[in-house]
């Protein structure tokens, strides 16, 4: 059960993630390249954003 867990999330959140980075990389690197890279890159990066923008949104609210 942890493994499909962990690939259908790996699956949900590399796209995402490689699309910041190839933001951030100011398209110095094609879209594709970033995605086949690394996918665990991506969607570490990818969660660790949307996380943060929680926390954000989170924190704006309260006040």
């Amino acid at each position: 059960m942890e493994m499909i867990l962990e690939v259908v999330i790996v699956l949900l959140f590399r796209y995402p993630g490689a699309f910041i980075r190839w933001v951030f990389l100011h398209k110095r690197r094609t879209f594709d390249s970033l995605l086949k890279e690394d996918p665990y890159i991506n969607a570490t990066l990818s969660i660790a954003i949307l996380g943060g923008i929680a926390l954000l949104i989170s924190y704006i609210l309260k006040r």
